[in-house]
């Protein structure tokens, strides 16, 4: 979804879009679409319209953890810090579609997960843009 072939075209001259445009779609901020009107004289005449269209940003791209999501304990070992946690998304963050990203452990993670691994969250960690500390 997001391609500019989302527009289709009436016989009055109506543009109107048959599917969702992605504004996160490759090429998908600014569209430019020619359209061609043809009449049906003998000889038939055509005349060509530019039109150009700008997707505006919508929070709509859910936060991903930044590498490096598999983090490896040694049993037994003592308690200890096993990284940092980060996140990111494609929405447009100037307009507050993004950071500064809250992260925190489910509360649906099993009582032993819970038991014995803690989330540090801190608001300033990655730029200000927010991570956390994952200890044992």
């Amino acid at each position: 979804t997001g391609g500019w072939d989302s527009l289709t075209v009436n016989s009055e001259g109506g543009v109107s879009l048959w599917q969702a445009l992605d504004r996160e779609a490759p090429d998908g901020a600014i569209g430019v679409a020619k359209i061609i009107s043809v009449d049906r004289g003998v000889p038939p005449l055509s005349a060509t319209a530019t039109l150009t269209i700008t997707v505006t940003d919508v929070n709509d791209c859910p936060p991903r953890l930044l590498p490096p999501t598999l983090l490896h304990v040694a049993e037994g070992g003592p308690p200890t810090l096993l990284g940092v946690i980060t996140a990111t998304d494609h929405d447009v963050w100037a307009l507050g579609h993004g950071p500064p990203f809250n992260l925190s452990l489910a509360p649906s993670n099993p009582d032993h997960v819970l038991s014995h691994i803690s989330l540090t969250f801190d608001s300033h960690l990655d730029s200000g843009r927010g991570g956390a500390q994952l200890w044992t």
